[in-house]
């Protein structure tokens, strides 16, 4: 109670005191009623107070910022706390409030601070909202609320972004599992990409790059973050793992196929070309078929068939030899039939031959494509040949048998050289059995046909087989063999004239005669000279083998020389063939 003196007057002894108003206390003695106003970071809104002990302190969460407060003055400033007894909105006292501290916001009107939420904190003061807060950092996580800095990494195999509650996250919004395609190291704020030339098909959280699989092979991955692989790699190249390119060159993951092999779509690695087969340059996607007339062994290239040798098309490490009987003079021979045949007066023994093994066997003939050198019935053999047949002969390396010359023969099959035809008889071509040498005529070795050596003019010879001139007989006196080759004499002298021995003329004449066609008699000593045209009597006219019979002597017929006219007889004449007459004598 107070005691106003204005409204008791000047006089003392008042009796009826006046109530203390609110905002304000009245200890004993207070003489109006403004005198003690409720302090700042007070109030009152009760009358009858008696001391500052009974006025409230402010409101927490409010100040009262003058004295005499019924109430408090208004509500803390947002980014502070008053917590009772706040004489500004703005207390830094620390006992009657403060500025927001670090890991909590304070809205305007608190008393005390709000934790910054989970997945938020708060690294300043003075802050007013949750929003203030600052969100988690990416990468880490926040799990409790109050934090004034992000509480630890997330966790690998999980990607935390800003706000993340949870150290393993499973909200699409704050984070979650790493997704396919991706890894997650610890404390990762996104998903990483596995690199070009990796992919990563798990949805279970990978935390490393080594976690993401190189591509497989025959295949690449040109997109980082791949779930799969991109597609096969292109023919004529080979991926062998971790390829990011369709046609890899850097010989790590793949490169251009190599001479020699093959990559079709989708090569993990380069396929050697097949037997038969060869690429001799890079990049391909099949190998070539090996041509004809060559072999492929060494894939990179074809080689050309060998002397010898047959290839046809595709052939690799099997080459044909070419067969017996045959043999190869030339390379890139393709077929059996471009062997050749074995020569003529060869054989080809053994097959794959670049040339006859050697010239067949004297008595033996190979006419084309025989592979033994002495090829006969009764023995197999191939092409054409065989054993020398009679009547010709085979040396050495004969083609054909060579039919026996005349003055040559032979009765034996398989004969190297024919033999002389004998004495006594003839041999013509291909004789088999030499003929017997007919009459008139003789037959020394050698002779080649019948009436080769026929007996000379003035013999003759009547027996077969003579093998000498000196088997031709001397033609008998008193007879004549005419020309060559007299079986038997000519006939006898004519009368007149006598024939010696080996006479070749009817009429003889005297030594030193000629007879020319005509039949007129010449000298020989005149200086006519003989010719064809005449017959001489005497061959070179060096003897003489008969003539006209002589005065004083006559020749019959068939004489072989003349015969002296005696007896009385008398021959007055040459070339008489009987006597004159008888000589007359007187008595």
């Amino acid at each position: 109670m107070y005691c106003d003196p204005h409204e008791l007057g000047n006089v003392t002894g008042v009796v009826t005191p006046v109530m203390c108003p609110a905002g304000y206390f009245c200890p004993n003695n207070t003489q109006y009623a403004t005198q003690n106003p409720c302090a700042p970071g007070s109030f009152s809104n009760n009358t009858g107070l008696a001391a500052q002990a009974d006025c409230s302190d402010c409101t927490p969460g409010m100040y009262c910022g003058t004295a005499g407060l019924t109430e408090p003055t208004a509500q803390c400033q947002a980014g502070y706390f008053c917590n009772g007894r706040a004489s500004t909105a703005t207390p830094t006292d620390g006992a009657t409030g403060d500025i927001c501290p670090q890991g909590l916001y304070c809205p305007q009107g608190s008393s005390v601070g709000v934790n910054c939420p989970i997945g938020r904190y708060g690294n300043q003061t003075g802050l007013t909202t949750s929003t203030e807060c600052t969100l988690c950092d990416p990468g880490w996580y926040c799990p409790t609320p109050g934090l004034t800095a992000s509480w630890g990494e997330c966790t690998a195999g999980h990607y935390c972004e800003l706000g993340a509650t949870a150290a393993s996250p499973r909200n699409e919004t704050w984070g979650y599992l790493c997704p396919v395609g991706h890894y997650c190291p610890q404390g990762i704020p996104t998903p990483t990409p596995c690199p070009q030339g990796t992919y990563q098909p798990s949805a279970d959280g990978k935390a490393n790059v080594t976690d993401c699989l190189a591509c497989d092979a025959g295949y690449y991955c040109q997109v980082s973050g791949s779930e799969n692989v991109t597609n096969q790699c292109s023919p004529g190249y080979y991926c062998q793992g971790g390829a990011n390119v369709s046609t890899p060159t850097d010989g790590v993951t793949g490169d251009i196929c190599p001479a020699g092999h093959y990559c079709p779509l989708g090569s993990g690695s380069p396929t050697p070309c097949s037997n038969a087969t060869y690429m001799n340059h890079t990049g391909a996607s099949e190998c070539y078929p090996c041509p004809a007339g060559h072999y492929c062994v060494n894939r990179d290239r074809a080689d050309p068939c060998p002397q010898g040798f047959y290839c046809p098309a595709s052939t690799g490490a099997d080459i044909q030899p070419c067969p017996v009987g045959t043999y190869g003079a030339t390379i890139m021979l393709a077929n059996e039939t471009d062997c050749n045949p074995c020569t003529g007066g060869f054989y080809c023994a053994t097959p794959g031959l670049p040339a006859p093994t050697a010239a067949c066997d004297a008595g033996f003939y190979c006419t084309s494509g025989v592979n033994i050198s002495a090829p006969q019935d009764g023995v197999p053999y191939t092409g054409q040949g065989g054993l020398c047949p009679m009547g010709s002969d085979c040396p050495g390396g004969s083609a054909y048998p060579t039919i026996c010359r005349v003055g040559t023969y032979t009765n034996q099959t398989g004969t190297a050289a024919c033999d002389t035809c004998p004495e006594g008889f003839f041999c013509v071509n291909e004789t088999i059995n030499p003929e017997m040498c007919p009459a008139g005529h003789y037959c020394p070795a050698g002779t080649e046909f019948d009436v080769q050596y026929p007996c000379p003019a003035g013999t003759f010879n009547n027996d077969t087989g003579a093998s000498n001139l000196t088997n031709c007989v001397q033609c008998s006196p008193g007879w004549y063999c005419h020309g060559t080759g007299n079986v038997v004499p000519t006939g006898q002298c004519d009368p007149g004239f006598y024939c010696p021995g080996g006479s070749y003329q009817q009429r003889p004449f005297d030594s030193g005669v000629l007879v020319n066609v005509s039949g007129s008699l010449q000298s020989l000593f005149s200086n006519d000279t003989c010719t064809p045209t005449w017959d001489c009597v005497c061959p070179s006219f060096l003897m003489t083998t008969g003539g006209v019979c002589p005065i004083g002597y006559y020749c019959p017929q068939g004489s072989a020389n003349p015969l002296p006219c005696d007896g009385g007889k008398y021959c007055e004449s040459p070339g008489l063939a009987e006597p004159t007459g008888e000589i007359l004598t007187t008595s």
